[in-house]
Order: structure tokens, then C-alpha cells, then sequence
């Protein structure tokens, strides 16, 4: 590509983002494409340079550069390798902000533009429907404004929505006045920056399957009656068509600019395959069937390449020169993108036929160039409505003349007129030659090197005119003095008419031409006096575009200016004031003192330093007000959290991972009412789970004096329990031991005397209680298969301590959309009563149609979803306590009721192929065939007295309570009794573990095939949760290979490999997660 005819600016840019995409090479996106994953670290490494904002204002962190330079990224993006996914990943973060940048209000730039160029949010555009397509007036999207005017409640449906599904932030176009009642289709539409909150009613989105751009999505977005709050519009009301067309032109370049960059980069893949590729004897590029297809394609790309960054140009100037209309913008924007996506899929499609069948091959990317490249030809307007707009702005000149006009005639004598008058006089003519209008008449004849004035010049600088480029060269005649002289005054005529912009310009050609090491201006006469002057003229113009700067509010641009020019003056009255303002404005009070103070040193009755320094004074006093505030608020914070852990400490509560999860809101542990007072009670956020049904409760503080009983009793029964079954006389409470294992919480104690008996802990901040049926619990298996507890919607009671004076909010209104599924059948119904199941938790529940997401109860006040911390204990047949050498005898009659279960399973269900049948029957029989010689093992190592006991003939501690024992914390430190009588535990062997461990695992598996095959559409789970034999046991290695051929699946899950890993480096299978 040739480079010629860009700017410096551009140029700079072009490297930069060049050296940010080397990191993201061809193999990059080719798996990204593959996979349909976003490249979010792509995204990441661009926002970590600032990129995001480079079209955006530098007030607020942007780099307020023009659409010129954005349009140069993008096309070095897609250049790059990237194509239209690396692109599209950006894309609107550029375009669609540039409403937001020009019409929204301070509080809307200030709370949404940092965030966006700083990568933590993601924008969408939200334009297109479904039943519109393009004719954008007829939009369908409504937006009700609610009777208070505090929010719109939006119903409708948009189509292909671009990252919407990583999106935080979308700019929606929607109607809020009917059409019928509108003078002109394009009033009535607004347009709004809201949240895309995913988890927020109303809101439904669906993503689309596509040919290409793959790493990036596109989706339907459905509103239904979707709250957005009022402060959200976007400038005024019904306004929204004329404000969003600022981005609509810009999305224009810069499609285009990414066309070219894909077409450009097609173009090098051609002809780099030309050259290496030897048919015959010699490259094929040699070949004028090969090169004339690329030369010709290169030719077109270059031309759309001018028109493309003429089209930005103007978009960039329209915004501070009146004579380039919007219309003017989008003929050339628009044309752009036609001139750009035609050439580059030539390009494209020629770079897959030199390939020839290579092109083919997703190796050589070419083919992914092909499929990507039909995005800028049909989105966001296609080919066809590009051409009947720009044919419906083409003048038609009439043939016709009038043979009835006088021309011989002189015409009568007058005085001279304004152009306006003139024209105002052509409009009576018998035949007009064109219906522009005055100020269109006059902004095509600024484009006639005749009428030009100096900011003319400047406009047309980079078109292909001699006559302009004379223009030019007379900028840069005379002595390098004189020249830096010119581009000032110019600066300063721009300045008295305040337009800021453009003096800047002028006073940067100034600077570059000070810097410049260039010897192209006449040498002067005197060279001392040169000097001199050129020394005053360098102060002047940094000062000059320091005042530019600030006017701006490029804060930080302004200090470097002032410095270069107290650099060369340090007596600058004007720099020392325009530094403290910049620096006031960026709240660095301690450094506009010290200028304010250095300048008034020099000058004492300066009037606006003296103005000035009031107001440092006053901002410098209230950020050392906040700052102490600050402090205290830290060291009380401090303080109270090192009373907490004292407290804590000193009544025997132990903890583990945070303190405090942002996901619970307020619900921390705390002392009340004094948090400093070490005589204050502790309160605990409680969770109370029920894993029979799957729903949850949360109780934000929770008195350390309270029982068990005093909350159930004001809980239950829940809003979803239908049949009352969850009562504090029918229900058993159980906690999380330190070892992994499970207790059974007596009712009747104290919070405290619970977290205090040496043998739980509270994780992450949060007390976990699972509450269960009693009944259910001790039920033989048919009983509750029989009847199975329906499985209902997940809620949560959002209540705190107990007060009669306040009743719990209504349960039904916080009852999810989608209950979770039904869980599994587990091992419970095949191990004695006190071993509790494998899915016995939450948030590990199997459901028959596969592992569902973890269930989120939300806290009081807010819908918001709380997400269970990471180190929550999960209870699995591999994380349970080992069970009593009682429940042999009782474990080996279960693998006998297994085997007839598994056996008539598959007698029975729906209809397998003959291969699945004979692959079920070789699964069940190498179980049974491991179960035997496990409980073989077992028995014998039961002999050896290596199971594990309690002195006194007790149950293990280690092991869960069993339901028959109410007495679950009687064996508490709290208890000194009974700690006697219990005496110390022998624990059970690693060999006896990790028998009964695996032994657990498989019974769950044959439970499971047995109780999916009794339903019609019942899915078999994945295989047993333990796929590795025990190190030890050597007889059943061979039946695990053959189990490991049989489930492959299942052997590559992350606990697997993680044990297998365990093994291989001497470590106790024991000791890995059961969860991976």
C-alpha cells in the first residue's frame, strides 16, 4: 500500500497498532475462528494502550484524535491477519460512541466513556430488526415512557447485534412516538445508552450461527417490557434518527477501512504464493494470467483507498467547518465503503484462485479472507441501497434550451450584488441548472482553487491537484523564520475567531518546522538575528498551543506545551497560568501551587494568577478533606476487622478464604452493636440449604445466641414447599466437618456453640446449614423412588434477624424462571442411612439432563444472583468420611440389588441399537466384577483392624453422623463429658479408604443407569466418578484399563487426570477434590 499521501499522525498510529497485532499472529485467529471463542485478550492488549479510545474525547481519556486515525487502526487490524473478527471485536467501541462523545451530558460521559476506553465495558450497537431491515424509520422497537418520566419500559426485537453477548453497554435506537403521530417518519425515534444486563428480566438474547467472523458473535436481542432507567437518553427526545446518523457515517469509514485492510492483505497472500509456487520451471507469478488479475486489484484498492480516507477527512472537518453538510459526509462515506468492499472482494476471491486448491486449505487464511469479506458489502447497508442513495443525490442538467431568450440583448445597467443576492435572483431564471442550495452553491466553490481561501488550502490538502499542491509549497517559502511566522499568524487569526481546532493545527506545523532537521528554506541574511528570533517564536507558538489545549480541555497536552515553553522562557507569565489551570483541572493541587506561586513570584499583580489562586486554594483544602476522610475510614475499617479476628479467636471460631464476598452485599460476619467492643455479639450470614429440592435461604445476620430452632421456626414452612413437608420437627440439620466429612447439627444449640466445637469452620465468610428431611433420609429406596419430591424453583427468603414486627417479603415474587432440573437418583438409596449421597450439595446436584449450572441464591433487597464462593465444601462419594465396618454386610446385599437393577434396566427403557446394549451389559459386568473384589478388600482389611475406630466402640468422628444418633454434638469440645467418654478415634487406612471411596463411586453410577432407563427420554450419565484403581490393589488393575477403554469419556475428566497425576507422583488419591 502506499503510504505517500497520509499524515504523520496516521502513520504513527499505523505503527503502533502494527506492533500490537505482531502478538496476535495467523494461528491466533485461525483457532479463534475455529472455535467461536472472542478474543478477549486481543481487546485486552489494545485497551491496555488506550486504543479504544482514540476517536473519543481527551478529557475524559481519550486520545481525541478523528475518524481518520481510527479508520487507519482498523484497517491495520484486518491488514494484520486479523480480518473482520479482530476488527468487529473494536469496532463499536468507535462508531457507536461517537453519538455518546457528541450529544450526551456530562454526567453520561463521565460515567460511561472511561469505562469503555478503559476495556472494562464492551459496546454494542442495537439498530437493525428483523421485519425493517433497512428502512431504518420504520423501526417496530418501543420505548414507553413510565407515568413518573423516572424510566422507558422497551419492548421489540433487534437483529444482528454484534458482541452483544460480552457486550455491558448498548446504544439502542428505539421508537418513542408512534409514527402515526409524527409530522415525518424520522421524528419519533430516540436513542439510549443502556445496560445489557443478561440476568435482568425482559432482556433474552440468541446467538446467530454465521459463515465467518466467527470469533466475534452476533445475535437477536429480545426486549420484553425492559426497564431502562429515564437518564439514559441520548441528547433530546424523538431526536435519536439525526443524532445517530454522526455514527452511522463514521461506521462507514470505517467498514471501509477494514475492507481495505482485508483486500490488502488477500493481495499480500497472493502474490507472496506467486513468488514461491514453481510450475514449470518457474513462479507463476511470472505468468501475465496470474500477475494482470493482482495488478488490477491493487489499482482498485488504492483507489478506494483515496476515496476512503477522503470520506474520513470530511467527516472529521464537518464537525467544525458549517459548509460540509452531513449529507456531503454521507455521499462520500457511503461511496467509500462501496469503492472499498468491491475492490477487496476481487482482491479476495483472486488471492483464493492464484492459491488455486490450496486457497481452499484454512492454512493459507485466504479462505477465511473470503468469507469475512462479505460483511462490509452487506452490512450495514448493502450495495444496492448505496447506489439508490447516491443516485438519488446526482444533478440531472436539462437538455432543453430556451429559444425565447433575449441573449443579444444587453442586460440593464446596475449596481454591483452579493453572492447572496445573485442567487436569491437565479432562483426567478427560466432555467435553474441545478436546485442547491446558497450554502451548497458556496462549498463547491470553495473547491475551486479560484475561491479559495487559506482554510480551503487546508481542506483539500492530500487531493491529487498541481495547483494545490503550489498552494502548499507557498506555506513553506521563505526562511525557516518566516515560515514558522506565517503558520502562527494563521494560528492566531484562527484563535481570535475561537476556532481551536485549527489554530492548534497551524501552531503544530509551526512546531514541526522549529524541530525539523530539514535544510529546504532559504537561508537568511543574518543568522544571528535568525536565531533569535526563531528562540522567540518557539516560546510563542508552545504557548500558543498550550491556550488551544486547555480550550480543548487536553489538560495533560497543555502542561507538556507550558513546559517547552518555560523551557525556553522560564519568565512566561501567560505558561505559568495556563499550566496551574491545566494542572487544577486534573486535581493536581500541589503542583498548580507551586506554578501559581512561581508565577506570581515573577509578576505580583498578574490579575489572573491572583484570580486563579483562590481556587487551587479552596480544591486543594477539600481533596485534603476527602483524604482524611479517607484515613479514618481506612484505620476504623482496620480496626474493626482486627477486633473481628480477636473476637473470633477468642471464642473458638475458626475461618478460611475471605472475610467478605462482594456477591453477599452487606451479608458480612460483624460484631453489633459495637464493632470496636470486644464484649459485642458476633453475627453471621447463614446460608440454609436444601438439596433435596435444590433452593436455598439466605439469613444475613444470624446472632451468635441464636438456636437453630428460633430461625427454622420463623422460616419454615417455605413458599415452595406445596405439601408442608419441611417442618422444625420433621427436618435434620448438618454441616461441613474440617476433614470433608459431615454433622449433624442438634436444633437446640447456639450458633456459637456450633462454629466453636473445634470441628467447623466458616468459609469465605459464610455459615453453610443443609436442612433435610428426617424421613426422606431414613426411607428404604422404594418408598422414595415411589415418590419423588417434585423439583421446584429456585428463591430465597431475604430476611435478617428475626423481628415479629416484620413480616418476609413476599416468596412468590422472587421465584426464578427456569427451576432447575430434577436431580439424579443417588448412592443413598444404596449405602446405609448416615452416607450421604453424591449429589448431596447444592451446588453439585447431577440432573438427568445433564450437570446443571450452579443455583444462585440472591440477597435481601436485590435480585441480584449470589455466586457460591469457589471453596465451598462439595460433598461427593469421594469426599465423604469413611462409613462404619457395620455397613459392609449392608453395602455388599446393595451390589447385589445393583446387579438385578442394572440387569432389568436393561430389559427395560428406551430403545438402544445392539451395539449400545452390548456395550451397557460389558459396562455393568466390569463393575460388578471391580465392585466384588473391592468389598473383598475390604472385608480383609476390616480383619486387619486398619477400618478405623472410636475408643468405646463410638462412631469415628470422622465419619457423618448417622441419623439414628441425635446426639450430633454431643461429642463437641463444648462437652466435656462426652469428649471423655468418646476418648481418641484411630483413623481408617489410605488402603480402606480409597477402597470404599471407589466403591461409593460405582454403586452411584449403577443407581443412576438404573433410574434414567426408567424414563422415557432418560439420559445415561457419563461413567463412575472414579476412573483410577487403587495404588495398592494390583488384582483389579486390568479390570480398570478395560473400564477406562469402555468409558472413555470419563477418563479425561479434570478429577481423573488429577488423581492420575496424584499417583504418578506418589501422592494419596485422598487427597484430590472431588469436584477437580
Amino acid at each position: 500500500m502506499e503510504l505517500s499521501s497520509f499524515s504523520d499522525g496516521q502513520l504513527a498510529v499505523k505503527e503502533a497498532i502494527e506492533k500490537v497485532c505482531s502478538n496476535f499472529p495467523d494461528e491466533y485467529w485461525q483457532q479463534h475462528d475455529q472455535n467461536e471463542t472472542d478474543p478477549k485478550d486481543f481487546h485486552a492488549a489494545l485497551a491496555a494502550d488506550g486504543w479504544l479510545g482514540i476517536a473519543l474525547p481527551e478529557a475524559f481519556g481519550g486520545a481525541g484524535l478523528g475518524i481518520s486515525e481510527a479508520t487507519m487502526m482498523l484497517q491495520t487490524i484486518t491488514q494484520s491477519g486479523a480480518g473482520m473478527a479482530g476488527a468487529q471485536s473494536i469496532h463499536a467501541n468507535v462508531y457507536a460512541t461517537q453519538p455518546l462523545a457528541k450529544f450526551g451530558n456530562k454526567q453520561q460521559l463521565e460515567s460511561t466513556i472511561p469505562n469503555i476506553i478503559s476495556g472494562k465495558w464492551r459496546v454494542c450497537f442495537g439498530v437493525t430488526e428483523p421485519n425493517t431491515g433497512l428502512d431504518t424509520l420504520r423501526l417496530k422497537t418501543f420505548a414507553r415512557k413510565s407515568s413518573d418520566g423516572t424510566k422507558y419500559v422497551v419492548s421489540g426485537q433487534k437483529i444482528w447485534i454484534t458482541c452483544a453477548q460480552v457486550a455491558s453497554k448498548m446504544m439502542l435506537l428505539a421508537r418513542t412516538t408512534p409514527v402515526e403521530e409524527t409530522k415525518k417518519p424520522s421524528e419519533g425515534l430516540s436513542l439510549f445508552c443502556i445496560d445489557l444486563d443478561k440476568a435482568a428480566p425482559g432482556l433474552e438474547l440468541k446467538k446467530i450461527k454465521k459463515m465467518g467472523g466467527r470469533a466475534v458473535d452476533a445475535n437477536e436481542v429480545f426486549f420484553d417490557n425492559y426497564e431502562i432507567p429515564a437518564d439514559t437518553l441520548i441528547g433530546e427526545e424523538n431526536k435519536g434518527f439525526k443524532i445517530i446518523m454522526h455514527g452511522m457515517n463514521a461506521e462507514r469509514c470505517l467498514l471501509a477501512g477494514e475492507a481495505l485492510g482485508i483486500g490488502y492483505a488477500a493481495l499480500e497472500k497472493a502474490s507472496k504464493y506467486a513468488k514461491e509456487r514453481n510450475v514449470f520451471g518457474r513462479p507463476i507469478g511470472k505468468n501475465q494470467g496470474i500477475a494482470h488479475p493482482l495488478a488490477d486489484s491493487f489499482m482498485n484498492l488504492e483507489a478506494a483507498k483515496l476515496a476512503t480516507y477522503h470520506a474520513a477527512r470530511m467527516y472529521d472537518r464537518s464537525a467544525k467547518d458549517s459548509s460540509i453538510t452531513q449529507a456531503a459526509v454521507g455521499i462520500a462515506a457511503n461511496s467509500a465503503k462501496y469503492l472499498a468492499a468491491e475492490a477487496a472482494f476481487k482482491a479476495c476471491e483472486r488471492a483464493i484462485l492464484v492459491h488455486g486448491g490450496m486457497g481452499y486449505a484454512v492454512e493459507y487464511n485466504v479462505e477465511r479472507y473470503m468469507r469475512e469479506i462479505f460483511v462490509p458489502r452487506i452490512a450495514p447497508v448493502s450495495r444496492e441501497m448505496i447506489l439508490n442513495f447516491v443516485m438519488s443525490r446526482v444533478e440531472e442538467i436539462s437538455d432543453e434550451v430556451d429559444e425565447s431568450a433575449k441573449t443579444s440583448e444587453a442586460p440593464p445597467a446596475q449596481g454591483p450584488k452579493s453572492l447572496r443576492e445573485l442567487y436569491d435572483a437565479r432562483l426567478d431564471a427560466p432555467n435553474a441548472l441545478s436546485d442547491k442550495s446558497f450554502e451548497e452553491l458556496m462549498f463547491d466553490m470553495s473547491k475551486m482553487p479560484l475561491f479559495m481561501d487559506s482554510k480551503d488550502v487546508m481542506a483539500a490538502a492530500g487531493e491529487d491537484d498541481n495547483l494545490l499542491d503550489a498552494f502548499r509549497a507557498l506555506q513553506h517559502e521563505g526562511t525557516k523564520a518566516e515560515v514558522v511566522q506565517g503558520f502562527k499568524d494563521q494560528g492566531n487569526e484562527a484563535v481570535k475567531e475561537k476556532r481551536w481546532k485549527d489554530a492548534k493545527e497551524f501552531y503544530t506545523k509551526g512546531i514541526a518546522v522549529l524541530t525539523s532537521k530539514e535544510n529546504k528554506w532559504d537561508q537568511p541574511e543574518d543568522e544571528a538575528a535568525e536565531a533569535r528570533q526563531l528562540k522567540v517564536l518557539e516560546e510563542q507558538v508552545y504557548a500558543n498551543r498550550a491556550l488551544c489545549n486547555l480550550e480543548l480541555k487536553n489538560y495533560r497536552s497543555t502542561t507538556l506545551d507550558c513546559a517547552a515553553a518555560l523551557r525556553v522562557n522560564p519568565q512566561n507569565i501567560k505558561a505559568h497560568y495556563r499550566s496551574a489551570s491545566a494542572l487544577l483541572a486534573l486535581n493536581k493541587v500541589h503542583e498548580a501551587l507551586d506554578v501559581c506561586y512561581r508565577g506570581l513570584k515573577l509578576d505580583e499583580d498578574n490579575i489572573a494568577l491572583k484570580k486563579l489562586l483562590p481556587s487551587i486554594r479552596t480544591r486543594a483544602a477539600e481533596i485534603e478533606r476527602q483524604d482524611r476522610r479517607r484515613r479514618a475510614e481506612l484505620k476504623r475499617k482496620q480496626d474493626e476487622q482486627q477486633m473481628l479476628q480477636k473476637v473470633l479467636a477468642e471464642r473458638g471460631v475458626r475461618t478460611r478464604g475471605v472475610m467478605r464476598q462482594s456477591s453477599l452485599d452487606d451479608a458480612v460476619i460483624r460484631l453489633s452493636p459495637d464493632p470496636l467492643s470486644a464484649t459485642s455479639l458476633l453475627e453471621f450470614p447463614v446460608m440454609l440449604l436444601y438439596p433435596m429440592h435444590m433452593q436455598s435461604d439466605l439469613i444475613k445476620a444470624w446472632a451468635e445466641k441464636d438456636d437453630l430452632s428460633q430461625h427454622l421456626s420463623y422460616i419454615l414452612p417455605t413458599p415452595w414447599d406445596d405439601k408442608q413437608l419441611y417442618t422444625v420437627s420433621s427436618v435434620d440439620c448438618y454441616m461441613d466437618t474440617i476433614t470433608g466429612g459431615m454433622m449433624k447439627v442438634g436444633k437446640k444449640l447456639k450458633l456459637l456453640e456450633v462454629l466453636s466445637n473445634g470441628k467447623t469452620e466458616v468459609v469465605d465468610g459464610l455459615v453453610r446449614i443443609y436442612v433435610s428431611l428426617s424421613n426422606w433420609l431414613g426411607a428404604p429406596r422404594e418408598g422414595r423412588m415411589n415418590n419423588p419430591v417434585p423439583a421446584v424453583a429456585h428463591h430465597s427468603v431475604p430476611y435478617g434477624y428475626p423481628n415479629p414486627n416484620v413480616m418476609p417479603p413476599n416468596h412468590a415474587q422472587m421465584m426464578a424462571q427456569n427451576p432447575p432440573p430434577m436431580m439424579a437418583p443417588s448412592a443413598a438409596q444404596f449405602l446405609p442411612p448416615h452416607s450421604f449421597a453424591p449429589d448431596f450439595s447444592p451446588f453439585n446436584a447431577q440432573g438427568t439432563q445433564g450437570t446443571p449450572k450452579p443455583q444462585t441464591p440472591p440477597t435481601r433487597g436485590s435480585e441480584k444472583p449470589v455466586t457460591p464462593p469457589p471453596s465451598t465444601p462439595l460433598n461427593s462419594a469421594m469426599a465423604q468420611a469413611t462409613p462404619t465396618p457395620q455397613s459392609i454386610q449392608h453395602a455388599q446385599v446393595q451390589v447385589q440389588n445393583a446387579a438385578q437393577m442394572a440387569k432389568a434396566a436393561g430389559q427395560s427403557g428406551p430403545a438402544l441399537s445392539p451395539q449400545s446394549v452390548q456395550r451397557e451389559r460389558a459396562r455393568v459386568t466390569v463393575l460388578l466384577d471391580i465392585n466384588s473384589a473391592l468389598l473383598k478388600e475390604v472385608v480383609s482389611l476390616q480383619l486387619q483392624g486398619k477400618a478405623g475406630s472410636a475408643v468405646g466402640g463410638q462412631q469415628s468422628p470422622a465419619s457423618p453422623t448417622s441419623a439414628t444418633n441425635p446426639g450430633a454434638l454431643s461429642n463437641s469440645p463444648l462437652d466435656a463429658s462426652r469428649q471423655q467418654q468418646l476418648g481418641t478415634t484411630k483413623p481408617p487406612s489410605q488402603e480402606y479408604a480409597d477402597c470404599m471411596r471407589r466403591l461409593q463411586a460405582n454403586l452411584s453410577y449403577l443407581a443412576a443407569i438404573a433410574d434414567a432407563k426408567k424414563k422415557i427420554n432418560g439420559s445415561l450419565p457419563v461413567g463412575p466418578a472414579i476412573m483410577i484403581p487403587p495404588p495398592h490393589l494390583k488384582e483389579v488393575h486390568p479390570l480398570y484399563l478395560k473400564l477406562n477403554e469402555l468409558f472413555p469419556e470419563a477418563s479425561q475428566s479434570k478429577i481423573n487426570q488429577a488423581m492420575a497425576f496424584a499417583s504418578q507422583q506418589g501422592k494419596p488419591s485422598a487427597s484430590i477434590s472431588a469436584h477437580g
